[in-house]
């Protein structure tokens, strides 16, 4: 995948040295015929939001808008579309933009548009990056990729019980670095059992709370648009296949949870391996570059053969969040996602995919 990157406030105007002073205007000739079945727009500026438009986020509320412009695309982040309770401080927000703009560079790179890329985030700024685009031939690595990510599910179906490598843990994490943001792979016996603790802490005191249940239940089935959010067998399709999650679920009834004193002492360590996405600093900058570590994580795993599951709860409760960076990660990081890799049943048929905003709601000029 074809990018520079680089950190600034602001863009400097077209008619100075910046990126956009090189970049060509998204009215030529699109420079691929490559394909991704995202819809039938001829300008490259839309093909490459249709292709965006795949990203995971959060509940899958697509918390972003794009706009064209004459030498770019600009990315920003759609505050109606945060989550107040479990996501106040809009962590989660930005790193679903953050793959949505991973999606939006490999999309472009497949269809034959090298990407420079200039993250611009501030603490109470939503214009998270821009994007400039010159041609370059479209790779076979990079249709491969983008094929890979226009593929990708969340299914939170049982994993078998064959665990993942070690070794492999290691290899994944180690290929997935991007700016500020890092993966740490969690093997130990101890720590495992540690972090499978963190995680059912986090759901029983979201659980417990009124506020993360109604904000829940207003993005699954029953109160969601036909454009967003998940549906039913998304969210749990162990019900659809009739088998039982051998781990706990936030989409699963409330009722069939064991009680929190149970949790505390019944959860063993699973096969499942574990993953914890982190940044070095707790700001937007280092939130955006992890929605790029998540996607890169996710072709990585999808490449082996495996399956991978976002867990956001142990972050979004203070208290599991911290007992995660001081207890597991010694306070040398900051833990912004937790991931669940593992392998699916072969003969388990695949998905339906999440449903999408149309462009028209989500490009601007």
């Amino acid at each position: 995948m074809s990018t520079s990157r680089s950190h600034h406030r602001s863009c400097r105007p077209p008619d100075d040295r910046s990126i956009g002073h090189r970049c060509r205007r998204f009215t030529m000739s699109t420079p691929s015929r490559t394909n991704h079945g995202e819809g039938a727009s001829s300008d490259p500026g839309s093909r490459i939001v249709e292709f965006a438009l795949r990203a995971p986020s959060v509940h899958n509320t697509q918390p972003w808008s794009w706009h064209v412009g004459d030498h770019r695309l600009d990315l920003y982040a759609d505050r109606t579309r945060q989550l107040p309770v479990s996501d106040a401080d809009g962590r989660n927000l930005v790193i679903s933009c953050g793959a949505a703009l991973h999606y939006a560079i490999a999309g472009a790179s497949s269809l034959g548009w090298a990407a420079a890329t200039e993250h611009l985030p501030g603490p109470d700024d939503d214009h998270l990056a821009a994007l400039c685009f010159t041609p370059h031939p479209p790779t076979r690595e990079a249709v491969a990729r983008a094929e890979l990510l226009r593929t990708r599910r969340t299914d939170r179906r049982r994993f078998i019980g064959w665990p993942v490598p070690t070794i492999l843990l290691h290899r994944l994490a180690c290929t997935t670095r991007y700016g500020t943001a890092s993966a740490v792979p969690v093997t130990s016996l101890v720590e495992r059992l540690r972090v499978e603790l963190l995680v059912s802490r986090a759901m029983f005191a979201e659980d417990a709370d009124q506020r993360f249940v109604s904000e829940q239940q207003h993005w699954v089935d029953g109160v969601r648009r036909a454009t967003e959010g998940i549906p039913s067998e998304n969210a749990t399709p162990g019900a659809v296949d009739r088998l039982r999650p051998t781990r706990p679920s936030r989409f699963e009834d409330r009722g069939d949870r064991a009680t929190d004193d149970d949790s505390a002492t019944a959860i063993p360590p699973s096969s499942d391996g574990l993953i914890v996405i982190v940044t070095r600093d707790d700001d937007p900058a280092s939130w955006l570059d992890a929605g790029d570590v998540l996607c890169r994580l996710w072709v990585a795993a999808m490449e082996h053969g495996l399956s991978l599951v976002p867990v956001s709860q142990p972050i979004e409760v203070p208290e599991t969040r911290d007992s995660l960076r001081f207890d597991i990660l010694h306070g040398e990081a900051h833990p912004v996602l937790l991931a669940r890799l593992g392998w699916q049943v072969l003969s388990r048929s695949a998905l339906p995919p999440t449903p999408r905003r149309p462009l028209d709601e989500v490009l601007g000029t």
